[in-house]
């Protein structure tokens, strides 16, 4: 095989560079779009990466913000609930009061009465035990109030 009938073809004339291609090559095209593929792969997969962080931590952010505004009502609903009893504790010492003032009046004592029942309804103590009991609430404080 002489150097002219090589020349023409898709290597190179030297007998020593038949492996290498030419740049006019189809397999050189097809090598410099294997390239360009992977520079693009690596360039998607990078950019799936960082949707992926984005879409991660906006979860994390929404998880955060959530468990925020879990914090913030129980927060309310314990306050809520201290206002019951104390209430509850008022309406008690109000009604034992009047007792005192009227021993042996059976309409202050039947009104007492009824007034201790409603005391007890307001009064949220036993609720939360039973909550507490049931373990519907949380065992331990949030660290949010540290943020």
């Amino acid at each position: 095989m002489d150097e002219s009938t090589v020349r023409g073809g898709m290597f190179d004339a030297h007998p020593a560079q038949f492996l290498v291609p030419r740049r006019s090559s189809g397999v050189f095209h097809i090598l410099n779009l294997c390239k360009r593929g992977r520079a693009t792969m690596s360039v998607f997969a990078s950019s799936i990466r960082s949707s992926t962080a984005v879409v991660e931590k906006k979860q994390m952010e929404r998880d955060r913000a959530l468990v925020l505004e879990i914090d913030a009502a129980l927060e309310e609903d314990v306050g809520r609930e201290a206002c019951a009893w104390r209430e509850a504790q008022e309406i008690r010492a109000y009604a034992s009061t009047l007792l005192a003032t009227r021993p042996n009046d059976e309409r202050v004592s039947a009104w007492a009465e009824w007034a201790m029942q409603m005391a007890d309804i307001m009064d949220p103590t036993q609720r939360r035990l039973r909550q507490i009991e049931m373990g519907s609430t949380p065992e331990e404080p949030s660290d949010s109030a540290g943020d």
